[in-house]
Protein backbone atom coordinates (compact mmCIF):
# COMPACT_ATOMS: atom_id res chain seq x y z
CA UNK A 1 0.00 0.00 0.00
CA UNK A 2 1.06 3.82 -0.30
CA UNK A 3 0.36 6.69 1.67
CA UNK A 4 -2.92 7.72 2.63
CA UNK A 5 -5.06 10.58 4.57
CA UNK A 6 -8.55 11.52 4.32
CA UNK A 7 -8.81 13.13 0.95
CA UNK A 8 -6.68 10.47 -1.44
CA UNK A 9 -5.18 7.09 -1.42
CA UNK A 10 -2.00 6.01 -3.68
CA UNK A 11 -2.24 2.60 -4.24
CA UNK A 12 0.03 0.35 -5.50
CA UNK A 13 0.89 -3.67 -5.77
CA UNK A 14 -1.67 -6.02 -6.64
CA UNK A 15 -4.58 -3.90 -6.73
CA UNK A 16 -5.87 -2.83 -10.04
CA UNK A 17 -6.20 1.09 -8.96
CA UNK A 18 -3.28 3.39 -9.35
CA UNK A 19 -5.22 6.26 -7.97
CA UNK A 20 -8.38 6.76 -5.69
CA UNK A 21 -10.15 9.47 -4.08
CA UNK A 22 -13.13 8.55 -1.81
CA UNK A 23 -13.66 11.89 0.48
CA UNK A 24 -17.18 13.37 0.79
CA UNK A 25 -16.01 16.84 1.93
CA UNK A 26 -13.84 17.54 -1.56
CA UNK A 27 -15.33 19.22 -4.84
CA UNK A 28 -12.64 17.96 -7.03
CA UNK A 29 -11.71 14.33 -7.10
CA UNK A 30 -8.54 15.01 -8.75
CA UNK A 31 -7.06 18.38 -10.25
CA UNK A 32 -4.16 18.31 -12.29
CA UNK A 33 -2.62 21.26 -14.34
CA UNK A 34 0.09 20.75 -16.51
CA UNK A 35 2.36 23.12 -19.08
CA UNK A 36 1.24 20.69 -22.03
CA UNK A 37 -1.59 17.99 -20.44
CA UNK A 38 -3.60 18.34 -17.87
CA UNK A 39 -4.42 14.75 -17.58
CA UNK A 40 -3.48 11.67 -19.53
CA UNK A 41 -4.71 8.33 -19.40
CA UNK A 42 -3.35 5.28 -20.84
CA UNK A 43 -4.10 2.06 -20.91
CA UNK A 44 -2.02 -0.99 -20.97
CA UNK A 45 -3.77 -3.66 -21.76
CA UNK A 46 -5.13 -4.62 -25.22
CA UNK A 47 -8.20 -3.85 -24.17
CA UNK A 48 -9.79 -1.04 -21.90
CA UNK A 49 -10.84 2.71 -21.61
CA UNK A 50 -7.87 5.62 -21.03
CA UNK A 51 -10.20 7.51 -18.94
CA UNK A 52 -13.66 7.20 -17.79
CA UNK A 53 -16.02 9.83 -16.34
CA UNK A 54 -19.27 9.11 -14.67
CA UNK A 55 -21.63 12.20 -13.62
CA UNK A 56 -23.30 12.47 -10.57
CA UNK A 57 -26.73 10.54 -10.17
CA UNK A 58 -28.83 13.76 -9.75
CA UNK A 59 -27.41 14.82 -12.92
CA UNK A 60 -23.65 16.40 -14.35
CA UNK A 61 -21.59 15.15 -17.02
CA UNK A 62 -19.19 12.47 -17.22
CA UNK A 63 -16.25 14.25 -18.86
CA UNK A 64 -16.40 17.83 -19.48
CA UNK A 65 -13.51 19.49 -21.34
CA UNK A 66 -12.65 23.10 -22.42
CA UNK A 67 -10.18 24.41 -25.23
CA UNK A 68 -8.00 27.21 -24.33
CA UNK A 69 -9.31 30.35 -25.88
CA UNK A 70 -6.39 31.72 -28.15
CA UNK A 71 -5.68 34.60 -26.18
CA UNK A 72 -2.02 33.85 -26.21
CA UNK A 73 -2.01 34.65 -29.58
CA UNK A 74 -1.86 30.84 -30.58
CA UNK A 75 -5.08 28.85 -32.30
CA UNK A 76 -7.82 28.09 -29.42
CA UNK A 77 -7.35 24.50 -28.30
CA UNK A 78 -10.22 21.33 -28.64
CA UNK A 79 -12.08 20.95 -25.58
CA UNK A 80 -12.23 17.15 -25.96
CA UNK A 81 -9.63 15.18 -28.67
CA UNK A 82 -10.28 10.99 -28.50
CA UNK A 83 -7.95 8.92 -30.74
CA UNK A 84 -9.64 6.01 -31.24
CA UNK A 85 -7.76 2.48 -30.99
CA UNK A 86 -7.12 0.76 -34.27
CA UNK A 87 -7.20 -2.73 -33.03
CA UNK A 88 -4.22 -3.87 -35.12
CA UNK A 89 -5.09 -2.07 -38.39
CA UNK A 90 -8.99 -3.42 -37.95
CA UNK A 91 -10.18 0.20 -36.77
CA UNK A 92 -12.71 -0.44 -34.09
CA UNK A 93 -13.05 1.97 -31.31
CA UNK A 94 -14.07 5.56 -31.67
CA UNK A 95 -12.46 8.34 -30.35
CA UNK A 96 -15.20 9.23 -27.93
CA UNK A 97 -18.02 7.56 -26.67
CA UNK A 98 -20.90 9.23 -25.16
CA UNK A 99 -23.84 6.79 -23.69
CA UNK A 100 -26.92 7.59 -21.70
CA UNK A 101 -26.69 6.56 -18.25
CA UNK A 102 -29.74 4.24 -18.36
CA UNK A 103 -27.37 2.42 -21.57
CA UNK A 104 -24.80 0.12 -21.96
CA UNK A 105 -22.36 0.13 -24.80
CA UNK A 106 -22.46 -1.75 -27.89
CA UNK A 107 -21.32 -5.03 -27.61
CA UNK A 108 -20.68 -5.37 -31.27
CA UNK A 109 -17.65 -3.45 -31.94
CA UNK A 110 -18.53 -2.94 -35.35
CA UNK A 111 -20.91 -0.60 -34.71
CA UNK A 112 -18.29 1.82 -33.95
CA UNK A 113 -15.59 0.50 -36.37
CA UNK A 114 -14.03 3.66 -37.85
CA UNK A 115 -16.25 6.65 -36.04
CA UNK A 116 -14.82 9.61 -34.42
CA UNK A 117 -17.50 10.08 -32.06
CA UNK A 118 -20.31 7.63 -31.00
CA UNK A 119 -23.20 8.68 -29.50
CA UNK A 120 -25.59 6.54 -27.52
CA UNK A 121 -29.12 6.79 -25.31
CA UNK A 122 -31.51 9.98 -24.75
CA UNK A 123 -28.35 12.45 -25.15
CA UNK A 124 -25.21 10.68 -26.17
CA UNK A 125 -23.35 13.55 -27.87
CA UNK A 126 -23.40 17.33 -27.25
CA UNK A 127 -21.76 19.75 -29.22
CA UNK A 128 -21.27 23.39 -28.69
CA UNK A 129 -19.59 26.00 -30.21
CA UNK A 130 -19.47 30.44 -29.99
CA UNK A 131 -19.31 29.98 -25.80
CA UNK A 132 -23.22 29.15 -25.64
CA UNK A 133 -24.61 27.30 -22.85
CA UNK A 134 -25.70 23.38 -23.56
CA UNK A 135 -29.01 22.96 -24.44
CA UNK A 136 -31.54 21.95 -21.70
CA UNK A 137 -31.62 17.91 -21.72
CA UNK A 138 -34.81 17.77 -20.53
CA UNK A 139 -37.09 19.23 -22.94
CA UNK A 140 -39.43 16.77 -24.87
CA UNK A 141 -37.76 17.96 -28.11
CA UNK A 142 -34.07 16.94 -27.58
CA UNK A 143 -34.54 14.48 -24.87
CA UNK A 144 -34.30 11.11 -27.59
CA UNK A 145 -31.23 12.68 -29.26
CA UNK A 146 -28.21 10.73 -29.95
CA UNK A 147 -26.32 13.73 -31.23
CA UNK A 148 -27.06 17.34 -30.72
CA UNK A 149 -24.61 20.56 -31.99
CA UNK A 150 -25.22 23.88 -30.94
CA UNK A 151 -23.70 27.09 -32.89
CA UNK A 152 -22.43 28.19 -36.32
CA UNK A 153 -21.25 24.73 -36.83
CA UNK A 154 -23.27 22.49 -34.85
CA UNK A 155 -21.81 18.72 -35.62
CA UNK A 156 -18.80 18.58 -38.43
CA UNK A 157 -17.90 15.32 -39.66
CA UNK A 158 -14.97 14.13 -41.66
CA UNK A 159 -14.08 10.75 -43.32
CA UNK A 160 -15.77 8.23 -45.67
CA UNK A 161 -19.47 8.87 -43.72
CA UNK A 162 -18.95 12.44 -42.55
CA UNK A 163 -22.13 12.51 -39.85
CA UNK A 164 -24.14 9.05 -39.54
CA UNK A 165 -27.44 8.81 -37.45
CA UNK A 166 -30.35 6.11 -36.54
CA UNK A 167 -32.66 6.45 -35.07
CA UNK A 168 -35.25 3.82 -33.97
CA UNK A 169 -38.98 5.64 -34.21
CA UNK A 170 -38.42 9.19 -35.00
CA UNK A 171 -35.45 10.18 -37.29
CA UNK A 172 -31.66 9.15 -38.07
CA UNK A 173 -31.20 12.89 -38.17
CA UNK A 174 -33.00 16.04 -37.17
CA UNK A 175 -31.28 19.42 -38.70
CA UNK A 176 -33.16 22.80 -37.11
CA UNK A 177 -32.28 26.47 -37.94
CA UNK A 178 -34.30 29.52 -37.31
CA UNK A 179 -32.55 32.29 -40.08
CA UNK A 180 -31.55 29.53 -43.21
CA UNK A 181 -31.51 26.18 -43.72
CA UNK A 182 -32.05 23.31 -41.29
CA UNK A 183 -30.08 20.57 -43.47
CA UNK A 184 -27.45 21.36 -45.92
CA UNK A 185 -25.89 19.23 -48.15
CA UNK A 186 -22.92 19.50 -50.26
CA UNK A 187 -20.62 17.52 -52.79
CA UNK A 188 -18.07 18.16 -55.08
CA UNK A 189 -18.99 14.98 -57.54
CA UNK A 190 -22.34 13.56 -56.18
CA UNK A 191 -25.72 14.32 -54.68
CA UNK A 192 -25.92 17.05 -52.05
CA UNK A 193 -28.27 15.14 -50.29
CA UNK A 194 -28.94 11.51 -50.87
CA UNK A 195 -32.13 9.86 -49.58
CA UNK A 196 -32.84 6.09 -50.06
CA UNK A 197 -35.58 3.83 -49.06
CA UNK A 198 -35.39 1.14 -51.58
CA UNK A 199 -35.30 -1.08 -48.91
CA UNK A 200 -38.46 0.14 -46.77
CA UNK A 201 -40.57 -2.05 -44.78
CA UNK A 202 -43.58 -0.16 -45.57
CA UNK A 203 -43.63 -0.56 -49.17
CA UNK A 204 -46.97 -1.29 -51.21
CA UNK A 205 -50.29 -0.26 -50.70
CA UNK A 206 -51.98 3.27 -52.06
CA UNK A 207 -49.81 5.63 -53.31
CA UNK A 208 -50.15 8.44 -51.63
CA UNK A 209 -49.26 6.60 -47.88
CA UNK A 210 -46.16 4.96 -49.19
CA UNK A 211 -42.79 6.27 -47.95
CA UNK A 212 -41.05 8.44 -49.95
CA UNK A 213 -37.24 8.80 -50.20
CA UNK A 214 -37.55 12.45 -49.48
CA UNK A 215 -40.32 14.20 -48.12
CA UNK A 216 -41.50 17.53 -47.90
CA UNK A 217 -44.59 19.18 -46.36
CA UNK A 218 -45.63 22.78 -45.73
CA UNK A 219 -49.13 24.38 -45.44
CA UNK A 220 -48.05 28.09 -46.74
CA UNK A 221 -44.86 27.62 -48.41
CA UNK A 222 -43.00 24.89 -50.81
CA UNK A 223 -42.86 21.01 -49.44
CA UNK A 224 -40.39 20.14 -52.15
CA UNK A 225 -38.40 23.07 -54.65
CA UNK A 226 -35.33 22.73 -57.15
CA UNK A 227 -34.07 25.83 -58.90
CA UNK A 228 -31.89 25.57 -61.87
CA UNK A 229 -28.94 29.05 -60.92
CA UNK A 230 -30.02 31.38 -58.09
CA UNK A 231 -33.56 32.33 -57.39
CA UNK A 232 -34.68 35.43 -57.84
CA UNK A 233 -31.93 36.66 -59.81
CA UNK A 234 -31.38 37.20 -63.87
CA UNK A 235 -28.82 34.80 -64.17
CA UNK A 236 -26.06 35.37 -66.81
CA UNK A 237 -27.50 32.03 -69.78
CA UNK A 238 -24.02 31.36 -70.73
CA UNK A 239 -23.43 30.04 -67.10
CA UNK A 240 -26.05 27.83 -67.47
CA UNK A 241 -26.15 24.49 -68.87
CA UNK A 242 -29.20 23.68 -70.85
CA UNK A 243 -29.67 20.25 -69.93
CA UNK A 244 -29.89 21.31 -66.22
CA UNK A 245 -33.35 20.43 -63.93
CA UNK A 246 -34.79 22.06 -61.30
CA UNK A 247 -36.63 18.36 -60.20
CA UNK A 248 -35.90 15.11 -62.07
CA UNK A 249 -37.83 12.92 -61.88
CA UNK A 250 -37.44 8.95 -63.92
CA UNK A 251 -38.87 5.46 -64.24
CA UNK A 252 -37.71 2.07 -64.73
CA UNK A 253 -38.52 2.64 -68.92
CA UNK A 254 -35.88 4.28 -71.15
CA UNK A 255 -37.30 6.04 -74.40
CA UNK A 256 -35.95 4.38 -77.15
CA UNK A 257 -35.30 1.08 -75.58
CA UNK A 258 -38.63 0.14 -74.45
CA UNK A 259 -41.01 2.85 -75.92
CA UNK A 260 -44.71 3.07 -74.02
CA UNK A 261 -47.46 3.14 -76.81
CA UNK A 262 -50.84 4.47 -76.52
CA UNK A 263 -52.60 0.96 -77.05
CA UNK A 264 -50.03 -1.18 -74.98
CA UNK A 265 -49.85 0.77 -71.72
CA UNK A 266 -47.31 -0.97 -69.05
CA UNK A 267 -45.41 1.36 -67.32
CA UNK A 268 -42.25 0.52 -64.78
CA UNK A 269 -43.08 3.02 -62.67
CA UNK A 270 -43.76 7.02 -63.21
CA UNK A 271 -41.35 9.17 -63.26
CA UNK A 272 -43.51 11.42 -61.30
CA UNK A 273 -47.36 11.48 -59.77
CA UNK A 274 -49.56 14.00 -58.77
CA UNK A 275 -52.37 14.05 -56.79
CA UNK A 276 -53.88 17.61 -57.71
CA UNK A 277 -54.24 20.41 -59.66
CA UNK A 278 -50.82 21.02 -61.45
CA UNK A 279 -49.70 23.88 -62.69
CA UNK A 280 -46.43 25.22 -65.05
CA UNK A 281 -45.19 29.02 -65.75
CA UNK A 282 -43.18 28.27 -68.92
CA UNK A 283 -43.94 26.00 -71.95
CA UNK A 284 -43.91 22.13 -71.35
CA UNK A 285 -42.10 19.47 -73.93
CA UNK A 286 -43.76 15.83 -74.39
CA UNK A 287 -41.32 13.51 -76.49
CA UNK A 288 -44.15 10.77 -76.45
CA UNK A 289 -48.15 11.36 -76.32
CA UNK A 290 -50.39 13.14 -74.57
CA UNK A 291 -54.12 11.74 -73.54
CA UNK A 292 -56.77 12.40 -70.73
CA UNK A 293 -57.88 9.04 -69.15
CA UNK A 294 -61.85 8.96 -68.67
CA UNK A 295 -63.72 6.65 -67.08
CA UNK A 296 -65.70 4.14 -69.25
CA UNK A 297 -69.41 3.10 -68.86
CA UNK A 298 -67.48 -0.76 -67.85
CA UNK A 299 -66.22 0.53 -65.25
CA UNK A 300 -62.53 0.96 -67.20
CA UNK A 301 -60.56 4.35 -67.76
CA UNK A 302 -60.10 5.06 -71.55
CA UNK A 303 -57.27 7.27 -73.31
CA UNK A 304 -58.26 9.97 -75.72
CA UNK A 305 -55.33 11.45 -76.79
CA UNK A 306 -54.37 15.25 -77.80
CA UNK A 307 -54.57 16.79 -81.34
CA UNK A 308 -50.99 18.27 -81.95
CA UNK A 309 -50.72 20.93 -84.20
CA UNK A 310 -46.92 22.92 -85.98
CA UNK A 311 -47.93 25.73 -84.37
CA UNK A 312 -49.50 27.06 -81.62
CA UNK A 313 -53.07 27.76 -82.09
CA UNK A 314 -56.30 27.83 -80.22
CA UNK A 315 -59.48 27.11 -81.17
CA UNK A 316 -63.08 27.98 -80.75
CA UNK A 317 -67.00 26.25 -81.64
CA UNK A 318 -70.56 27.52 -82.31
CA UNK A 319 -73.62 27.15 -83.82
CA UNK A 320 -75.49 30.53 -85.79
CA UNK A 321 -78.39 30.94 -88.23
CA UNK A 322 -78.57 31.54 -91.61
CA UNK A 323 -81.44 33.73 -92.51
CA UNK A 324 -82.26 34.06 -96.07
CA UNK A 325 -79.07 33.11 -97.56
CA UNK A 326 -77.01 35.28 -95.21
CA UNK A 327 -75.48 35.66 -91.66
CA UNK A 328 -72.74 37.60 -89.65
CA UNK A 329 -71.25 35.79 -86.64
CA UNK A 330 -69.04 37.73 -84.29
CA UNK A 331 -66.19 36.84 -82.38
CA UNK A 332 -66.27 35.83 -79.17
CA UNK A 333 -64.98 39.03 -76.98
CA UNK A 334 -62.99 37.09 -74.59
CA UNK A 335 -61.75 34.57 -77.52
CA UNK A 336 -60.80 37.24 -79.69
CA UNK A 337 -58.94 39.01 -76.88
CA UNK A 338 -56.08 35.79 -76.89
CA UNK A 339 -55.91 35.22 -80.41
CA UNK A 340 -54.41 36.79 -84.07
CA UNK A 341 -57.79 38.14 -84.85
CA UNK A 342 -56.12 39.70 -88.59
CA UNK A 343 -55.42 35.92 -89.96
CA UNK A 344 -58.06 33.11 -88.77
CA UNK A 345 -59.34 30.01 -90.02
CA UNK A 346 -63.58 29.31 -90.45
CA UNK A 347 -65.00 25.90 -91.05
CA UNK A 348 -68.80 25.80 -91.09
CA UNK A 349 -70.98 23.01 -91.43
CA UNK A 350 -74.76 23.58 -92.11
CA UNK A 351 -77.56 22.04 -90.14
CA UNK A 352 -80.07 21.48 -92.89
CA UNK A 353 -80.63 21.00 -96.80
CA UNK A 354 -79.07 24.04 -98.65
CA UNK A 355 -77.04 24.50 -101.84
CA UNK A 356 -73.83 24.73 -99.66
CA UNK A 357 -72.33 27.39 -97.31
CA UNK A 358 -68.95 29.28 -97.58
CA UNK A 359 -67.14 32.46 -95.12
CA UNK A 360 -67.65 35.41 -97.70
CA UNK A 361 -65.63 37.63 -95.35
CA UNK A 362 -63.28 37.74 -92.09
CA UNK A 363 -62.13 40.50 -89.98
CA UNK A 364 -61.27 41.59 -86.34
CA UNK A 365 -64.68 41.72 -85.25
CA UNK A 366 -66.03 38.56 -86.90
CA UNK A 367 -67.17 36.99 -90.66
CA UNK A 368 -69.94 36.60 -92.65
CA UNK A 369 -71.36 33.82 -94.09
CA UNK A 370 -73.36 32.93 -97.58
CA UNK A 371 -74.97 30.28 -99.08
CA UNK A 372 -73.20 29.21 -102.24
CA UNK A 373 -75.09 29.95 -105.87
CA UNK A 374 -77.33 33.11 -104.07
CA UNK A 375 -79.73 30.76 -101.94
CA UNK A 376 -81.97 31.80 -99.75
CA UNK A 377 -81.50 29.02 -97.67
CA UNK A 378 -83.03 29.45 -93.81
CA UNK A 379 -81.30 27.37 -91.67
CA UNK A 380 -78.56 26.63 -88.85
CA UNK A 381 -74.88 25.88 -89.26
CA UNK A 382 -72.07 24.79 -86.80
CA UNK A 383 -68.49 26.72 -87.27
CA UNK A 384 -65.04 26.16 -86.07
CA UNK A 385 -62.52 28.78 -85.61
CA UNK A 386 -58.99 28.32 -85.11
CA UNK A 387 -56.49 31.27 -84.49
CA UNK A 388 -52.94 31.92 -83.72
CA UNK A 389 -52.22 32.37 -80.13
CA UNK A 390 -52.00 36.17 -79.58
CA UNK A 391 -49.10 36.05 -76.67
CA UNK A 392 -46.04 34.28 -78.27
CA UNK A 393 -44.53 33.82 -81.86
CA UNK A 394 -43.81 30.05 -82.17
CA UNK A 395 -41.86 29.06 -85.22
CA UNK A 396 -43.12 26.54 -87.67
CA UNK A 397 -42.00 22.96 -86.96
CA UNK A 398 -39.39 24.35 -84.84
CA UNK A 399 -35.96 22.14 -84.14
CA UNK A 400 -35.85 21.13 -80.44
CA UNK A 401 -32.63 18.82 -79.04
CA UNK A 402 -33.87 16.85 -76.59
CA UNK A 403 -31.42 14.96 -73.79
CA UNK A 404 -29.59 11.74 -74.58
CA UNK A 405 -31.35 9.17 -72.30
CA UNK A 406 -31.68 6.29 -74.09
CA UNK A 407 -29.10 3.88 -72.06
CA UNK A 408 -29.77 2.87 -68.27
CA UNK A 409 -27.53 4.54 -66.10
CA UNK A 410 -25.12 3.06 -63.77
CA UNK A 411 -27.30 3.32 -60.87
CA UNK A 412 -30.22 1.75 -62.81
CA UNK A 413 -28.24 -1.17 -63.91
CA UNK A 414 -26.95 -1.55 -60.20
CA UNK A 415 -30.68 -1.58 -58.75
CA UNK A 416 -31.59 -3.70 -61.38
CA UNK A 417 -29.00 -6.40 -60.48
CA UNK A 418 -29.61 -5.93 -57.27
CA UNK A 419 -26.46 -4.17 -55.78
CA UNK A 420 -26.54 -1.38 -53.52
CA UNK A 421 -24.50 1.86 -53.90
CA UNK A 422 -21.13 1.98 -52.64
CA UNK A 423 -20.49 3.76 -49.77
CA UNK A 424 -24.01 4.85 -48.72
CA UNK A 425 -25.77 2.24 -47.10
CA UNK A 426 -25.37 2.76 -43.09
CA UNK A 427 -24.51 0.32 -40.35
CA UNK A 428 -26.95 -2.01 -39.59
Amino acid sequence: MGSQDSFFEALGGETAIGFFTHSTDISRGVDVQGNEIGVKGTCQGHTGDGVQGFGGDAGGNGVVGQGGDGRSGVVGGVGTLGHGGDSEGAGFGPGVVGIDGKNQPPSDKTLTSDIGVFGMGHTGVVGVAENRDPPDFLTRSQAQAGVIGVGTTGVKGTGIVGVAGRGETVAGVVGSCEQRFGVWGQSDFSHGVFADNAESKASGGEIFTRPAGCYGITYKNRGVAGVVAVEGKQNDPRELDPMAAGIYGAAAWIPGENPVYPGNINFEGWAGFFIGPVFIYGGIIVDGFKSAAIRHSDGSHRLLHTIESPEAWFEDFGEARLVKGKADVKLEKEFARVVRTDSYQVFVTPCGDSNGLYVATRNSRGFTVKEQAGGKSTINFAYRIVARRKDLKSARFAKVALPEIRRPTTTAKRRAKGESLPGMKLPE
